[in-house]
């Protein structure tokens, strides 16, 4: 376009002083350099900032430190299990939702960051093994954990817990850490008691604070 607009300008008839028409025929491919320039800057930003959002929706529902999904798609599949509950109540259904935390995070990850990192990923690596191929493991922040264990029974959970308790205890750890565990049952008769995990996850942080304390130290695997 810029080369036919000079073309005509230089060859068609158009009213116009010879030094305007100079002026145009210099200015018009700056015109369309920069213009051209412009558009190659717009579509680079356009796909970095679709890049920069793929990650960050990628860190939102995935923890690279743990290599396990987070409270986002936790929260996607205890909604579908509340689902399920509800539209097959003749079937009687039922999910466990436990809660691991590490206590005194905060104080680990300001003085210690290193070592709470590799305590993290020790923790969601122990769980991976202990846990069931059925049961699903995410990090929801904060130094908590949570398993959902759809279909689980009573007696099973209760041995499945033992043995990541055992697991846990033996872990090689840098520094003394407490570990607290709490579960909670999700059936007909509760459901709709808990229709948002927040509401859930709340109920269960509670509980640690009232269960048995679980102590994991480092002086202990010395004895």
């Amino acid at each position: 376009m810029t080369l036919i607009a000079a073309g005509f300008l230089l060859l068609g008839y158009v009213v116009m002083p010879a030094s305007e028409k100079l002026a145009l025929i210099i200015v018009l491919p700056i015109e369309a350099t920069l213009l051209s320039i412009l558009r190659h800057h717009i579509l680079e930003w356009r796909i970095i900032s679709a890049r920069e959002k793929d990650v960050q929706r990628h860190v939102a529902h995935y923890n690279l430190n743990v290599k396990l999904q987070t409270y986002y798609n936790a929260n996607k599949f205890y909604q579908r299990e509340l689902q399920q509950i509800e539209n097959y109540a003749d079937l009687n259904l039922w999910t466990y939702v436990g809660l691991i935390r590490c206590e005194r995070y905060k104080q680990l990850s300001e003085y210690y960051p290193d070592e709470y990192l590799r305590i993290l990923r020790q923790i969601a690596k122990d769980l991976k093994i202990s846990r069931l191929k059925s049961e699903f493991i995410y990090y929801i922040a904060d130094g908590t954990f949570m398993v959902i264990s759809p279909q689980i029974t009573r007696e099973m959970m209760e041995k499945i817990n033992t043995i990541t308790k055992e697991n846990l205890r033996k872990m090689s750890i840098p520094i003394p850490i407490d570990l607290k565990m709490s579960m909670q049952k999700i059936d007909l008769e509760n459901y709709q008691e808990f229709p948002e995990l927040s509401k859930l996850a709340k109920h269960l942080h509670r509980g640690l604070e009232t269960d048995i304390i679980v102590e994991y130290l480092k002086e202990d695997q010395d004895d």
